[in-house]
């Protein structure tokens, strides 16, 4: 009798007592990373990869199929998305962004996630620029020697159309796959200037990759894995491919030519701004005291409605979207 309680014990903790297991996953869903709240091991945590070869990603666990994701336990934003896989598949998830290496890319990057029909999930990588630096008009080059900063000249410099803040932007929709226990990628929506937005589909149960423009999406790690994503020098339009961007985009003035640099887009555990009924962040300061304008607390909004000018004073003539719009259009 004894040696079968200690086996039923030994059985549950396997379960349920090891803090410092986490649910397997893509290398790159970065589920290690300093800081980071590592989930208790739950049912199903040790599940080997039911198959390694399919599309998009495994996450071991009952808490990460589709079933899992909507248990009501841990739900802060009450969108019907339990918040593990929120955070899980938002990070895992995270597009590769290639950038130029003379631009400047500072930014506060938020994101949100909500449940959609279908077994499937709306995600959405808000990139919150300091800056848009412009470029010279029709010759596809930038306009240096700004200095010194802040940088509020941007504004009034000859054949640059520059300006505070830009309000760049991805949305990916995720399925759940309930033959392989994958969730794999199968809408891309990139922003080219909050104008133009494309948008991708790259893959059909009935044959290869397809979308609006015959353009095929790359995805760095694995088949319907996190996608790659162009961003046009100085003014951080997405895209699919750099020859698109070269190509001069929705403004015919992009461009994705030179050195690049290149680095995931990152997930904060405390950066979910929630959903548009139980909002987690809406209007707040910079967070970084490294700002040009940190001392002026100026604030910028995701969900009341208000142009996105990168944490600098509001201008009179405004060139950004507002994020509450882009959340509120994709019905977050």
């Amino acid at each position: 009798m004894w040696k079968s309680v200690v086996g039923l014990v030994f059985v549950l903790c396997l379960c349920s007592c090891s803090p410092t297991d986490i649910s397997t996953g893509p290398s790159s869903a970065r589920a290690a990373r300093d800081g980071d709240i590592q989930p208790m091991c739950i049912l199903g945590c040790h599940d080997p990869d039911p198959a390694p070869d399919s599309a998009g990603y495994y996450f071991a666990g009952y808490r990460f199929t589709w079933e899992g994701c909507t248990n009501p336990d841990i739900d802060v934003d009450e969108d019907g998305l339990l918040d593990d896989c929120e955070y899980t598949l938002a990070d895992a998830f995270a597009p590769l962004a290639s950038f130029g290496d003379a631009d400047d890319v500072r930014r506060e990057t938020r994101w949100a996630a909500r449940w959609d029909d279908g077994q499937s999930v709306y995600i959405a990588y808000l990139f919150g620029y300091w800056l848009d630096m412009g470029d010279t008009e029709g010759s596809h080059q930038m306009c240096f020697g700004l200095e010194p900063f802040p940088p509020f000249v941007l504004l009034g410099v000859e054949g640059c159309n520059g300006h505070l803040g830009d309000s760049e932007y991805i949305v990916l929709r995720v399925q759940y796959n309930g033959d392989t226990h994958h969730w794999y990628l199968t809408s891309a929506w990139y922003s080219e200037h909050g104008a133009g937005d494309a948008f991708f589909m790259p893959y059909q149960w009935t044959g290869g990759p397809i979308d609006n423009d015959a353009i095929e999406l790359t995805f760095p790690e694995k088949y319907l894995g996190y996608p790659k994503v162009w961003v046009a020098n100085g003014k951080h339009a997405n895209y699919a491919t750099r020859a698109q961007c070269n190509a001069g985009g929705t403004l015919w003035a992009d461009d994705c030519s030179g050195d690049r640099i290149e680095e995931r887009v990152f997930v904060g555990l405390d950066a979910n701004v929630g959903s548009s009924t139980h909002q987690l962040i809406d209007c707040v300061g910079t967070a970084d005291s490294s700002h040009p304008a940190y001392s002026g607390h100026y604030l910028e909004c995701y969900w009341t409605e208000k142009p996105f000018e990168g944490w600098f004073p509001a201008t009179s003539n405004p060139s950004t979207v507002s994020y509450s719009f882009i959340l509120l259009s994709f019905g977050f």
